[in-house]
């Protein structure tokens, strides 16, 4: 939940720049992993970047109410 006391504490901007930060962090593994030449690299990179990645994109997703922070969707 730390991208809840950033955006309390930075406010919208800081909140943006975190995304933007993952953003750029995505992209640049992407990029690394397409000019590898071999592909146990490639595969290693892409991986990484993606475990780290979609991880922030679960746990801000969950933060803003975006997704469900328990396994079960509904509301009972």
């Amino acid at each position: 939940m730390i991208f809840s006391i950033l955006g309390e504490e930075y406010g919208l901007l800081g909140a943006f720049a975190v995304i933007m930060l993952f953003g750029a962090f995505a992209v640049a593994c992407w990029r690394l992993a397409r000019r590898c030449a071999e592909p146990m690299a490639r595969y290693l990179i892409a991986g990484c970047g993606m475990l780290v990645t979609l991880q922030a994109v679960v746990n801000i997703g969950g933060v803003i109410g975006a997704l469900p922070l328990t396994g079960c969707p509904c509301r009972s």
